[in-house]
């Protein structure tokens, strides 16, 4: 009996602290702020409360481009077994997905 096993690990990788600076000195300060001002309009207009309420919660990730959902990894391991008789080899394959999301405050 012959067994093959694969394990895939792929972490979510966020922007690093030196392109985040950069993006909040040329573009994040001012793009926030008229997010900022959008997200305020929607939630005084009542009618658009549910858009601004997002807006306002994306806030961050606008002004920073700091993940609002933390950090990801994806773990996928894929097992194979041949077993070789007077036929035909019996082949089984598994495969067992997981994802694990840290949340960040």
């Amino acid at each position: 009996m012959a067994q093959n096993v694969n394990v895939t690990i792929n972490n979510g990788k966020q922007h690093g602290f030196f392109i985040r600076a950069l993006y909040f000195c040329f573009i994040g300060w001012w793009l926030g702020f008229a997010w900022l001002n959008v997200g305020y309009f929607c939630v005084l207009s009542v009618v658009l409360l549910p858009l601004g309420l997002v807006m306002l919660n994306r806030l961050p990730q606008v002004m920073t481009l700091r993940s609002s959902s933390g950090t990801s990894t994806n773990i996928n391991v894929s097992t194979t077994m041949v077993q070789p008789g007077m036929g035909a080899p019996g082949v089984m394959q598994n495969s067992i997905n997981i994802n694990v999301t840290l949340r960040t405050p």
